[in-house]
């Protein structure tokens, strides 16, 4: 059924219709003040008995759920970090060892040379001698080479003088 608002000398009902009278906008009766009661009373008791936990609930969720994310995040950068720091070192120590084994090889190879070197002067000092004692030896066999073939030529010619 419509509602339709009359005046108060108009407030008689006719067929079917129900007529409502128009009142102020706040009646200020024991009523307001009942009203008034109830809504401090929720207004003070509300916060700690459903917004508080209700909020706290939430506070909790973010930090297990986005606040686990930036950790993840953070644990991330660090481990970014320390990965950082580790290739860093390794590559120092990586330089500072192949400097290291460039040292060894060029002092084994010095002292390859040196070796190859000592060697060769006893070697050479060996064939020397070697020579040295060929040329005595070639020496002393002319020699007696030629005191053989005298002795030889005295008797060839003994023999032809003889006969």
């Amino acid at each position: 059924m419509p509602v339709v608002p009359m005046p108060l000398a108009a407030a008689l009902p006719h067929a079917g219709e129900l007529v409502i009278n128009s009142a102020g906008l706040v009646d200020l009766d024991v009523t307001f003040f009942i009203q008034l009661f109830l809504f401090l009373a929720l207004v003070l008791t509300l916060p700690k008995l459903i917004f508080n936990p209700l909020l706290e609930r939430f506070t909790n969720r973010h930090a297990r759920t986005e606040g686990a994310r930036d950790q993840a995040k953070a644990m991330l950068r660090d481990a970014d970090k320390q990965g950082f720091v580790y290739e860093e070192a390794t590559s120092k120590q990586k330089q500072k060892a192949l400097a290291e084994r460039a040292a060894a090889r060029a002092e084994a190879q010095q002292k390859a040379a040196d070796l190859v070197q000592d060697v060769k002067k006893k070697t050479h000092f060996r064939i020397t001698q070697g020579i040295a004692t060929l040329v005595r030896a070639e020496a002393e066999a002319r020699a007696e080479i030629d005191k053989e073939a005298a002795a030889i030529s005295v008797l060839i010619a003994d023999k032809i003088v003889e006969g």
